[in-house]
């Protein structure tokens, strides 16, 4: 009986210890498949905040790229604006236009050299490259190059658009200084309005460039260019310092913002 009883006493502990295994083995299994659901969440929430952190990096980006623009984009106009604010000056005070209009109906020496004057008057300023009087055959007949005069430009968009009002044309690229221009025409009538000649003048695009390249808000490697409605780029480039009218961009940016959108995106360089 003892022997009996040692046996059964014997065999009741190891069942005791086989149910505890037993639920340790299911325990540990629970808890597994518990870490494993909880290491998925996390990875998932994970995934998603870097997604959220993502898209919030690029939005707050695009913003700032956009006020970036705007403030660039106001500066040139005004800039452009005040150029042709000092052009209309010269051409319709009544000296300066009364110099013009006497030297277009005349051809004298002493008013060829009173328009000179003017010319340098006008240079003066900081915003004016070149300055030139084309007659109502488009014909440069007085210029602050002097080797300009005699050429003819009655084909030009800058003479053209320019009879009846100031104009402002396109960037452009002279062949002759192998850079950018930007040409501002006014016309020059006499006291009855009758269209006589034009005054035009090439801007220092120096002022234009200053304002491009001004860093606020884009960080080291940040950088804003201008094209022209031919996908040309008119401006220095950062990694390409003459690139301008010589480079085109295409990127899907580039051309909606060239349809009237403000767009933003992710690409690489240009």
């Amino acid at each position: 009986t003892d022997h009996h009883h040692r046996c059964l006493y014997d065999a009741l502990p190891g069942q005791r210890v086989q149910r505890v295994n037993m639920k340790l083995g299911v325990s540990s299994k629970i808890i597994l498949i518990v870490e494993f659901a909880v290491f998925v969440v996390a990875v998932s929430c994970g995934s998603a905040a870097l997604f959220v952190q993502k898209n919030t990096i690029e939005e707050g980006t695009a913003r700032q790229l956009q006020s970036v623009s705007v403030l660039k984009e106001y500066n040139i106009k005004r800039f452009i604006d005040f150029a042709v604010g000092e052009l209309e000056f010269y051409s319709d005070k009544d000296d300066t236009r009364g110099i013009f209009v006497d030297f277009l109906q005349n051809d004298t020496i002493a008013r060829y050299q009173d328009v000179h004057a003017t010319f340098a008057d006008m240079l003066d300023k900081d915003f004016f490259l070149d300055v030139f009087l084309m007659d109502e055959e488009g014909v440069i007949v007085a210029s602050s190059d002097t080797t300009e005069e005699g050429k003819i430009r009655s084909g030009e968009s800058f003479f053209l658009n320019a009879k009846k009002e100031t104009a402002v044309q396109d960037f452009r690229y002279d062949v002759t200084t192998e850079k950018p221009e930007l040409i501002l025409t006014s016309p020059i009538t006499d006291m009855d309005g009758a269209f006589l000649g034009i005054l035009a003048t090439k801007i220092k695009l120096e002022e234009v460039s200053n304002i491009l390249s001004e860093k606020s808000g884009l960080g080291e490697t940040g950088e804003t260019f201008l094209l022209n409605s031919f996908n040309l780029v008119v401006t220095d480039l950062l990694k390409e310092p003459r690139a301008a009218l010589k480079k085109t961009v295409y990127s899907p940016q580039i051309m909606d913002c060239l349809k009237g959108n403000s767009i933003s995106g992710v690409r690489k360089d240009y």
